[in-house]
């Protein structure tokens, strides 16, 4: 996903963006009609750009919502969160979540690691 147009939403500003790999992923649907052009197309970002530029009204409702998007989706606390939640689950410090992954698998318990020491260690040599 690329940080420029998450960052330039975070700002309020309205963004503009070619439909590759992960720009798409970054808008909130809402906003897809005004600021996703296919790649390769300079008529459809010129007419993109201009359509912005030429309606402030437009570009200041987007700018809006670009924000409130990256507000509610992108903050660094909710990401914090949830990695943290990937850690306490894997090492059996959150709550249990009550799903089995396979049949006998138990969730883990409060206060115990569910992550049995393993090492692993691999020859470079023949």
């Amino acid at each position: 996903m690329a940080l420029a147009p998450l960052e330039a939403m975070a700002c309020g500003r309205a963004v503009v963006v070619t439909d590759v790999d992960g720009a798409r992923e970054g808008l909130p649907s809402a906003l897809v009609p005004h600021c996703l052009v296919p790649p390769m197309d300079p008529e459809a970002l010129a007419a993109a750009v201009t359509g912005l530029l030429l309606d402030a009204p437009l570009r200041t409702s987007l700018g809006r919502r670009g924000r409130a998007h990256v507000l509610s989706t992108h903050d660094v606390r909710h990401t914090a969160a949830a990695i943290t939640a990937v850690y306490d689950d894997l090492l059996g410090h959150g709550r249990t979540t009550g799903t089995h992954t396979a049949p006998g698998d138990r969730p883990a318990l409060v206060g115990r690691s569910a992550v049995a020491p393993i090492e692993y260690r691999e020859s470079t040599h023949p």
